[in-house]
């Protein structure tokens, strides 16, 4: 209980933190006091990405000094060994360790305690390293602590730099002499929302039918799908632009933390509310308060958050009167919340304000002629580090067509960094550089056991029979589905052997 007392101390200081630099330092202080060391670092990366930055230190005596993606003094790669750390451990001598110890703490003896953060989207964004004494054992509960408090610090990172990313906007939007018309906003999703697919023209033109209407919105999807992205597209087309548009994950905080971070707080409202923070209702005053996974929501909060949307008003933690909430909620969920509502699991009277509209973010598999368009787009983003014009081969082209992606849109831009990285100064993406582990999407496909027109042939014929069995058998509906015209999919499935009785024509 003493641990548990102690670690929402530390919480409630990142939270109560006035700034980005503040709390950095109160992160690393708590990393510190957690693994009871004096010695530590708080690390990101630079904006062009070719650097760490020291973010914060304990003591505080090397903040802003860079530490270089590459080899360090000594010949050693630590950055080889921080790339594949996902989790709070202690970095072994071939993950360069030695070089960090002396590097960064001066010391000959030691180990070094490295925590990644997530901030994003990122595989990690900041990472801490602590120093420990050369004898010290950690448990593996404490490690799990550590990862926890680093989990809760990257979600307050993340809003806090969403908030001045947003006031930079906004001043930069005050500075232009003109605005985006509607039709250019519309030009943009089409930019943003990248696909061609009938799910993607679909869920394009529900987004551009709802967002003027000034209504709360409940987007569903598998993980991964690009929910808010769909969010912050209905705040570029809606009449709240102009206003912030601001986003918390309700599965990053915990239960306890959740009240302080929506409605905020007053000074003096609890042990360590040394001034008073805005919450995220009144930050988003005007525009958009987007609150992802909403499922997870506490049943307190339910009750809370349903008083905000019925009576605009709400009360700070602490605070003796109240104010008004002058926002549109737009919330998202991976669960089936219309299933939670009837079971009781969720406040079936909240359930029906939030989703006065419902939008359905489509998973990547349901996608048909996105995949690959997605991957190109990536690996543009990605390769320009490295000067541009990396390309895919033909069999990493063939793996990444084939694959599952049961972490939908996020996944593929995940494997597509990773082999940006893993092709080093390679111009060619080959197969092993994507590093699937995952099955594809039919088990019988792959491209090592099969000459290529053979491998086509069978993917090919993978996606059609899938694509009948989600219509039930319609062509038609398969056809469309599938991007290509009905007389085109009858003579593919004629040459592909899949035009048998049992396939019925349903045209």
């Amino acid at each position: 209980m003493e641990l548990t007392g102690r670690l929402l101390d530390l919480c409630r200081e990142v939270a109560a933190a006035e700034n980005l630099d503040a709390m950095r330092r109160a992160v690393l202080r708590g990393l510190a006091i957690l693994a009871d060391v004096e010695s530590g670092y708080l690390y990101g990366p630079n904006q062009i990405g070719n650097a760490f930055v020291c973010l914060a230190s304990v003591p505080a005596l090397l903040e802003g000094q860079a530490f270089p993606l590459g080899p360090l003094p000594g010949g050693a790669c630590a950055i080889s060994g921080l790339l594949r750390v996902t989790q709070a451990t202690i970095l072994g001598p071939g993950e360069g360790a030695d070089a960090l110890r002396e590097t960064l703490f001066g010391v000959a003896a030691g180990q070094v305690l490295a925590i990644p953060g997530r901030i994003g989207t990122g595989a990690w964004s900041v990472i801490a390293l602590l120093l420990l004494q050369e004898e010290r054992v950690v448990p593996p509960a404490s490690l799990v602590l550590l990862d926890r408090f680093m989990a809760f610090a990257g979600a307050g990172m993340e809003r806090t730099l969403r908030v001045d990313c947003l006031d930079a906007a906004s001043r930069r939007l005050e500075a232009e002499p003109g605005r985006d018309t509607a039709g250019h906003a519309r030009g943009n999703m089409e930019r943003r929302l990248i696909g061609v697919s009938p799910s993607m023209q679909r869920l394009r033109e529900q987004i551009a039918r709802v967002a003027s209407r000034d209504i709360s919105v409940l987007i569903l999807g598998e993980t991964g799908t690009g929910k808010e992205l769909i969010a912050r597209e209905l705040h570029e087309l809606s009449n709240r632009k102009d206003h912030p548009f601001v986003a918390l994950n309700m599965a990053s905080l915990p239960e306890n933390l959740v009240e302080d971070e929506l409605f905020g707080h007053v000074k003096g409202a609890f042990t360590g509310a040394q001034a008073a923070r805005t919450g995220l209702i009144a930050a988003a005053r005007g525009g958009t308060l987007f609150l992802d996974e909403i499922g997870d929501m506490a049943p307190a909060l339910q009750a809370k958050l349903l008083r905000v949307l019925q009576e605009r008003r709400y009360r700070p933690v602490g605070a003796d009167r109240e104010e008004s909430a002058d926002i549109r909620l737009v919330a998202a969920t991976h669960a089936d919340l219309p299933h939670m509502a009837a079971d009781g699991r969720f406040r079936s009277d909240l359930f029906f304000r939030i989703a006065q509209i419902r939008i359905v973010s489509p998973p990547l598999r349901e996608r048909n002629g996105d995949i690959m368009l997605l991957a190109h787009h990536f690996l543009a983003t990605n390769s320009a580090q490295f000067g541009g014009g990396k390309v895919f081969a033909p069999t990493a082209e063939a793996l990444l067509a084939g694959y599952a992606y049961p972490g939908n849109v996020r996944e593929l831009q995940a494997i597509v960094e990773r082999a940006v990285l893993l092709s080093g100064e390679r111009a060619m993406i080959e197969a092993e550089d994507l590093a699937l582990v995952a099955p594809a999407k039919s088990p019988e496909f792959g491209v090592s056991g099969f000459a290529l027109p053979k491998a086509c042939d069978r993917f090919e014929a993978s996606l059609i029979t899938r694509a009948l069995e989600q219509r039930r058998g319609s062509r038609r509906l398969a056809a469309e589905d599938l991007g290509i015209p009905l007389r085109t999919l009858s003579n593919k499935m004629r040459k592909l052997g899949l035009d048998g009785p049992e396939a019925g024509e349903n045209a």
